[in-house]
């Protein structure tokens, strides 16, 4: 049996930062807060509500149509 799966399909840009957000962030001064951070590498993956679950599915041994 088909499944028909609605929703997004998109791309994840995943980042890697080697540091802890944590020592970024001063607590004393969270109505301020201004950050930005330098990732050491990107990389992109399918990404999307639909299409997580239709990978998911299909795991299980479903048929899903996205």
């Amino acid at each position: 049996m088909s499944i028909v799966i609605t929703g997004s399909v998109a791309y994840d840009y995943l980042m890697f930062y080697p540091g802890l957000y944590r020592e970024q962030i001063l607590p004393d001064r969270l109505d301020k807060i201004s950050l930005s951070f330098l990732a050491e590498s990107m990389r992109k993956e399918r990404g999307g509500v639909a299409a997580n679950i239709a990978y998911t599915m299909k795991l299980l041994g479903a048929d899903p149509i996205v």
